[in-house]
């Protein structure tokens, strides 16, 4: 999706009606430690005679914020 030709990004976090705005590419970073696991298995209680299986998958990540002044919210959208 984008909006005046810049990207939107949706999240559950941030409240209906809310939008932080601003720039993330110069004022921000993400750090990723390691890369995606993906755990499946079919042990957990009786999944194997059910023919189940459970999922899991991790990522470990950071945002880091340089310059917060960057960023603003606004709220009371529509």
């Amino acid at each position: 999706m984008s909006l005046w030709n810049t990207r939107v990004v949706v999240s559950s976090v941030v409240g209906p009606g809310t939008a932080i705005v601003g720039n993330f590419t110069q004022a921000a970073q993400i750090h990723r430690r390691g890369g995606r696991t993906v755990e499946i298995s079919n042990s957990h209680a009786s999944y194997f005679q059910q023919d189940l299986l459970m999922l899991r998958c991790e990522q470990r990540e950071a945002l880091a914020v340089y310059r917060p002044g960057a960023f603003t919210v606004v709220s009371g959208m529509a």
